[in-house]
């Protein structure tokens, strides 16, 4: 048996069924809430990682022989907390903080 794939489906899988529970009940909600989703999809080493780095600012594993192997789901939030950074490939160089 595969571990990584045992350990997702006893783990990880019921959170991301219980996340598109909620997806769901909220889309049918009359108050018309909906969450935002952004889906990328793509060959292996097409910078799908990079991507989603430069849209959190997560670190996420990446590299040669870098496989990312499950799905993500990446809750952005506002913050009063307003933090500018110039990024470069893997350097992350904060310029202003307010």
């Amino acid at each position: 048996m595969n571990t990584f794939t045992d350990a997702y489906d006893k783990k990880i899988r019921p959170w991301m069924d219980k996340i598109d529970q909620a997806r769901s009940l909220l889309s049918s909600n009359d108050d018309g809430i909906t969450l935002p989703n952004v889906v990328v999809v793509g060959d292996q080493s097409s910078g799908k990682s990079t991507l989603l780095e430069a849209l959190s600012l997560v670190e996420l594993p990446k590299g040669s022989g870098i496989v990312t192997r499950c799905p993500l789901v990446l809750r952005l939030r506002r913050s009063d907390v307003r933090r500018l950074y110039r990024l470069n490939g893997n350097n992350k160089t904060l310029l202003d903080e307010k």
